[in-house]
């Protein structure tokens, strides 16, 4: 994502977006872990069972010149915690984090739970 400043350009890469949307989401309070957003991404998580950042967020649509951006999350929560409630907080952490530390517009979040973890 490239953002016009007053001396010059900005780049934003997108491992860098993801991987503060990683750390926002384990902060929160009731999300347990991410999980791959489809079958390729499962797959490919079974054969190289690496802790890749990547799995679970995906960046649907960018846009440069609005400096905003569409994003979809899949997400394992705890079991006992409120679904409606964790996602609320999801949404709203991701996005004001998002614009107070790199300036980018959250136009849309969608949170798919995809799992619950008893403990």
């Amino acid at each position: 994502m490239i953002f016009q400043m007053e001396y010059g350009q900005v780049e934003i890469d997108k491992k860098a977006i993801i991987s503060t949307i990683a750390s926002i989401l384990l902060e929160t309070y009731g999300i347990v872990k991410m999980e791959p957003a489809d079958a390729s991404a499962f797959l490919k998580r079974l054969l190289k069972p690496d802790n890749d950042i990547e799995q679970g967020i995906k960046l649907v649509e960018m846009d440069d010149e609005r400096q905003s951006m569409k994003i979809e999350l899949y997400v394992e929560m705890e079991y006992g915690s409120k679904l409606q409630e964790v996602a609320k907080n999801v949404i709203h952490s991701v996005s004001y984090k998002l614009k107070e530390l790199l300036g980018i517009h959250v136009e849309r979040i969608d949170v798919y739970v995809v799992g619950l973890r008893m403990d």
